[in-house]
């Protein structure tokens, strides 16, 4: 009967001999899906490239700057061209001109350049900018010196590209490096 009684209770309760549930472990945060790994390259990699963005537009501010400037420059030929002065107009943008090229180098702490003139001038801003043709500029940085300016307004828009073009390729390292790649002394 003792079989009977257990029989009995079984098929009363058929629970009873069910073990209790076991949850299975909490899902930890370590080690993370891959997709995760993704996401997070992803927003190191744009970071990064933000970085670099900002610091390379803070870096050549002085290149936008020096580029609004020669087109004031250039301004204000056209309004001397207009005006009164119009035969020492081209006279005056060389000079202009040239004031800020080295005001270029002069931002930079290269204050050996401000003695410079002509031949000397001009292969020192080929000199960080190789490859780049300032010829038309070379050309008329002598008639700085002459009584009787010859400068066309041809000339003065063919200078304008010239220097606009320096302005953007010209290696800013070598503006404060001698031409045999020493530091200068400032």
């Amino acid at each position: 009967m003792a079989g009977a009684t257990n029989s009995v209770t079984a098929a009363a309760d058929p629970l009873a001999e069910l073990r209790d549930i076991h949850l299975p472990e909490a899902v930890g945060y370590w080690p993370v899906a891959p997709g995760w790994w993704l996401l997070l390259a992803s927003v190191l990699v744009l970071a990064g490239l933000i970085v670099w963005t900002v610091r390379r537009y803070r870096h050549n501010a002085y290149r936008r700057a020096a580029a609004k400037e020669l087109d004031k420059v250039y301004q204000q030929y056209m309004s001397d061209v207009k005006g009164s002065i119009a035969p020492d107009a081209g006279h005056k943008y060389l000079q202009r001109v040239n004031r800020l090229l080295k005001q270029v180098y002069f931002t930079h702490g290269a204050s050996q350049v401000a003695g410079l003139s002509n031949g000397v001038w001009i292969s020192e801003l080929q000199r960080v900018a190789p490859g780049v043709s300032i010829e038309c500029f070379a050309d008329r940085l002598g008639d700085l010196y002459r009584p009787e300016p010859e400068v066309t307004g041809q000339d003065v828009e063919r200078i304008q590209r010239e220097l606009h073009r320096w302005l953007q390729k010209h290696k800013r390292a070598l503006l404060t490096a001698e031409p045999n790649g020493e530091a200068a002394n400032v």
